[in-house]
């Protein structure tokens, strides 16, 4: 069985005043405490103490410690910190890092983004005469896969598509050759694939919350069990004078 130092220090010291009432020295003959005061000597040790001291041998504040609904909520709002306040300091850190990365990534992939974005508008405004304002995606889109608005429109008709036709004054387009053109798919894609990344990253700062929570649940359950352990502990003097500790678990 194994005991905080607190605890062991205060059964050691009842268990000390005990014994020097059982075996006193040879001044205090005259002063032997009958055996049935003896029997009747008796210390009790509380739950909450002990419980309290196995918790803090864990790292966890028994004082401060959250209730369930919070730890979850703090690990929802910022992953680690529900893991913190309960006292899985490792768990937090990791939690904390991955947090971290996820969100740089977040930041660094929508500058990307915006980047070229930029230079694929300035690029086919300068090798195509496109006008690139109030234009939506759709349309930087087909410019990419015809070489001119007139092969685009043409293709519309054939498809009996001509609601999808381009008026030739607004929505107009050349490329200076076919290179050109590729070039500009070639920085288009780079902008979708940030994009994508944007979209897997925020999926990854979603399912890294979802992970907290269960972490934060389960920790949560086992540091309980640890402070619930022990429901009484007591220390009484056997009438043959040995003291004994009897403590109650909770499985």
């Amino acid at each position: 069985m194994k005991l905080t130092k607190s605890s062991g220090i205060l059964i050691a010291l009842i268990i000390l005043i005990g014994n020097s009432y059982l075996y006193p020295s040879d001044g205090d003959d005259k002063k032997i405490i009958p055996v049935g005061l003896v029997q009747r000597m008796s210390a009790d040790v509380t739950s909450k103490s002990i419980n309290a001291n196995l918790m803090l041998s864990q790292g966890i504040d028994y004082d401060n410690y959250p209730t369930k609904r919070k730890a979850v909520l703090l690990s929802f709002l910022l992953p680690g910190l529900g893991e913190k306040s309960i006292g899985s300091h490792t768990s937090a850190k990791i939690f904390h890092s991955s947090e971290t990365a996820l969100w740089l990534s977040l930041i660094w992939n929508i500058k990307v983004k915006n980047w070229k974005k930029e230079d694929f508008e300035v690029f086919a405004s300068a090798n195509a005469g496109v006008d690139i304002n109030g234009k939506d995606d759709l349309f930087f889109a087909n410019i990419g896969g015809y070489n001119t608005v007139e092969d685009f429109n043409a293709s519309r008709r054939r498809s009996r598509d001509p609601t999808s036709v381009y008026n030739l004054e607004e929505y107009s387009w050349n490329w200076s050759s076919n290179e050109a053109r590729l070039r500009y798919k070639s920085l288009r894609f780079d902008s979708e694939n940030a994009q994508l990344n944007i979209e897997y990253t925020i999926g990854f700062l979603i399912l890294n919350r979802i992970i907290s929570v269960m972490n934060t649940s389960y920790r949560y359950g086992r540091n309980q069990m640890i402070g619930r352990s022990i429901e009484s502990a007591q220390l009484k003097i056997s009438p043959e004078g040995t003291p004994v500790v009897s403590m109650n678990f909770i499985f």
